[in-house]
């Protein structure tokens, strides 16, 4: 059944953006690396749109080796 609601997860980090949505329906992946002045991140919408739930999880810093 179509539905004019969008889930969206979004994960971003130093140097990438992730946005699934749908559960994966859509994908979109970019590559930026920002100067720390610029680590906010806004989400707008066109037209007609409201927030149902919004959250944010803040991950530890993990290292390669």
């Amino acid at each position: 059944p179509h539905s004019d609601n969008l889930e969206l997860h979004v994960f971003s980090d130093r140097s990438s953006f992730e946005i699934f949505v749908n559960d994966g329906e859509e994908i979109f992946s970019l590559r930026a690396y920002m100067d720390d002045r610029y680590l906010d991140t806004k989400v707008e919408a066109h037209g007609k749109a409201s927030v149902v739930n919004a959250y944010i999880i803040e991950y530890s810093k993990f290292y390669i080796i």
